[in-house]
């Protein structure tokens, strides 16, 4: 289980008394380890942090009947679906901030254009824009 300071690109400000759970992953499922985990953190924590934040990926995750839902955790909101592009013709997916209007200007000089917006620029190249389903964001107050 790994906890960091709330992403700011995720609107959230480092001072909010906020801890993002980034990360949960075990080679074996360990009946009780994500709720043990989690009261050893809160136990230990709950004097510097008053709220833990997660997202759960729709694509995989069921935003009801879940980790989350089962330790205390509230759907606090679905996010709007996410995108990435995808190389057809080297077959591997980048992520959406390689890919920012400002990158653009140097990755594809011939068609780029300050008009432009990124997914005008992003539609003249051979990437193509995947769509992932969004997230389910979770709110556990410590």
């Amino acid at each position: 289980m790994t906890f960091i300071p709330p992403r700011i690109a995720l609107g959230h400000h480092k001072t909010s008394g906020k801890i993002e759970l980034l990360r949960y992953a075990t080679k074996y499922n360990i009946i009780g380890g994500f709720s043990k985990l989690l009261k050893y953190f809160i136990n230990n924590y709950k004097n510097q942090y008053s709220e833990i934040i997660t997202y759960a990926d729709l694509k995989w995750s069921d935003y009801k009947n879940n980790v989350y839902e089962k330790n205390g955790f509230t759907c606090d909101h679905i996010s709007a679906p996410g995108y990435s592009y995808y190389d057809q013709h080297t077959f591997k997916q980048y992520s959406r901030y390689s890919f920012r209007k400002q990158a653009l200007k140097t990755k594809f000089p011939a068609i780029y254009d300050e008009k432009l917006t990124e997914f005008q620029i992003m539609d003249k190249t051979k990437y193509l824009r995947i769509w992932d389903c969004g997230n389910a964001v979770y709110k556990l107050k410590i």
